[in-house]
């Protein structure tokens, strides 16, 4: 089955989202689509954001003139895209990208009120059930699933690639 996996960076847990990406891959984890987007950051920047978001997604350019711009267009790449996925997950959905999917939605709620994910797999909650639990032995179980890629942690694209192949290689321990 495939998986559809995006990631969100935002202006600090609850601020603006400035950033968002999206992978849709195969089981074999071949990427069969992606999406990525960036707006400017509205407001003062979070510090945390400054200290370790911004160098690593330093090559993403911006791409929307806004948020709303930026959402809209996710929302068309993710309508197009999540017929062809089994299950869609995100590495610790909330706050960001939950809130990202309510903005998403509430843009056009009446259009949209009922696209969202269903269910929305949560790849900590995945790995629980494996017996890896701890924030060192998800990282560690992450690293093993993308051995041999190149990415950074808070690079979205990244972020979206490795939760996807994350999932697909809990999925495939799972059925051993």
């Amino acid at each position: 089955m495939n998986i559809l996996s995006f990631d969100v960076e935002s202006n600090g847990l609850h601020g603006a989202a400035f950033a968002v990406a999206g992978v849709l891959i195969s089981p074999s984890c071949n990427i069969l689509s992606q999406f990525v987007a960036r707006c400017p950051i509205v407001g003062e920047i979070d510090p945390w954001v400054a200290e370790n978001v911004l160098r690593p997604m330093g090559t993403i350019d911006n791409t929307h003139d806004n948020d709303k711009f930026m959402r809209d267009a996710f929302w068309s790449w993710y309508i197009q895209t999540k017929p062809r996925a089994g299950i869609i997950v995100a590495a610790n959905p909330y706050p960001v990208e939950a809130r990202f999917l309510i903005d998403c939605q509430n843009d056009d709620l009446a259009g949209r009120s009922v696209e969202h994910p269903f269910p929305f797999y949560d790849l900590s909650s995945m790995l629980y059930t494996l017996d890896v639990k701890t924030p060192p032995s998800r990282r560690a179980f992450t690293a093993r699933a993308v051995s041999g890629l190149a990415g950074e942690p808070h690079n979205p694209q990244w972020d979206a690639l490795s939760t996807a192949i994350s999932a697909q290689a809990a999925i495939d321990r799972k059925s051993t």
